[in-house]
């Protein structure tokens, strides 16, 4: 008889800690859903309030200009252009290449929302 009480006592504890382990469970998921909501109400404030760089903005300055020896007469010109990185050359019609980006490289300037619903990529 009292190996029977043993036996369910031991069964009791190992559901209620099962049940407390759930419930610890449950908490950190809501808490953190709850924690992605608040980040990302945060990162749209702060993305509000944020002003554009000399290099992002509507007139933006050039990046980088590189003057290769010889390669090309006029050089390379990188410069944000909206929510691109755009590469071209000084030459009419010359080498042209734009490449999509998030963030300005400069300020770090949100330039476009991100799709997934992960942490903001590149």
């Amino acid at each position: 008889m009292l190996f029977l009480i043993d036996v369910i006592k031991g069964l009791l504890t190992f559901a209620a800690v099962c049940v407390g382990l759930g419930i610890m469970y449950l908490v950190f998921i809501i808490a953190r859903e709850v924690d992605w909501v608040i980040k990302q109400e945060n990162r749209k404030q702060y993305r509000a309030k944020q002003k554009q760089c000399d290099f992002c903005g509507p007139a933006g300055k050039y990046i980088a200009v590189i003057v290769p020896g010889g390669c090309f007469e006029h050089g390379l010109y990188i410069r944000v252009s909206g929510a691109y990185l755009q590469i071209y050359d000084g030459e009419y019609p010359g080498f042209i290449d734009n490449i999509e980006i998030n963030f300005c490289p400069k300020c770090g300037r949100m330039l476009r929302e991100v799709e997934n619903n992960a942490d903001d990529g590149i």
